[in-house]
């Protein structure tokens, strides 16, 4: 392990055996970061990364509750009528956005007063590729505020989604659509 990752680590440390943040294999151990050491030990270790450190094996423990992200890969069959750099338009996106907010409302059952913040979309957009006569358009939405248990099962998002091929431009012949959700 590096000795400036190792040095952060032991000034960050709260000594807790069953409570854990980080996990370093070799050697291994299980390190917990107390909450207000957080922020400085992120600047601290990016600066190391970009310092281009050696030997900066560390893993984070994923936590019980984490934010809603979807992912998204469209496959459109290449017609010769595709914009390659945006394949749909604003619309569409607004009402994918709009329709997995309300799916996660329903499914929720998020007070009123919290919906602002609590259904707040990011929207990440990936280079479309092409792979001979069809075109991948991948696509994420992330909940940052939206979080759940990672315990509960994901295809039941689905469940109450309506359907949003309707919102597509006429000239799209969707091939595949591949929707996952993740919280980690």
């Amino acid at each position: 392990m590096n000795q400036d990752l190792r040095a952060i680590l032991k000034e960050g440390h709260i000594k807790d055996e069953h409570n854990y943040t980080h996990e370093t294999v070799y050697p291994p151990n299980k390190w917990n970061i107390r909450s207000a050491f957080l922020t400085e030990f992120w600047k601290r270790y990016c600066d190391l990364v970009q310092d281009g450190k050696p030997d900066l094996c560390l893993s984070e423990k994923p936590s019980n509750r984490a934010p809603v992200i979807l992912f998204f890969n469209f496959q459109f069959h290449n017609n010769g009528n595709l914009d390659m750099e945006t394949p749909f338009n604003d619309k569409f996106i607004i009402h994918l956005c709009a329709t997995f907010q309300h799916t996660l409302f329903t499914l929720m059952k998020i007070p009123t007063e919290l919906h602002a913040k609590t259904l707040r979309t990011c929207y990440l957009e990936a280079p479309s590729v092409v792979d001979g006569e069809v075109i991948n358009c991948r696509i994420r939405i992330k909940f940052p505020y939206c979080k759940r248990d990672t315990t509960i099962k994901t295809k039941k998002i689905f469940k109450y989604t309506p359907d949003i091929g309707y919102i597509i431009n006429a000239s799209l012949q969707i091939l595949n659509t591949l929707v996952i959700v993740y919280s980690y």
